[in-house]
């Protein structure tokens, strides 16, 4: 965070660094972290960007950190990593009491059909 303090929010964060100094820095972050060798920085932004749709997050928020203008392009590439209906139908279900066992019909929608 220190490299960002006192910056406009669209200046480079890394000032003074040439493109060998950030490649060395990360060959050697890939390597603490056991990471594969051709592991990039957009696989990371990628990655990121993956769980935060799976998990749910606003598509307008994951835009606003990619540096998207809107989310259409977010859910373009990502939606298809997003939670499926069946699982949004799940976590329904369960509100009304059901676990992912029971029917499909909760019992008191099953009496009025």
């Amino acid at each position: 965070m220190q490299l960002a303090k006192g910056k406009l929010p669209d200046a480079p964060l890394f000032d003074g660094v040439d493109y060998w100094d950030a490649i060395a820095s990360h060959r050697s972050a890939l390597k603490a972290l056991g990471l594969p060798k051709d592991y990039t920085l957009h696989d990371a932004r990628h990655r990121f960007a993956v769980r935060w749709i799976r998990a749910g997050i606003d598509p307008n928020l994951i835009a606003a950190n990619l540096g998207h203008k809107n989310a259409m392009l977010v859910l373009k590439v990502y939606g298809k990593h997003g939670p499926c209906a069946l699982d949004l139908a799940r976590l329904d279900l369960e509100k009304f009491g059901c676990s992912s066992g029971d029917s499909a019909v909760p019992a008191a929608a099953a009496e009025v059909a």
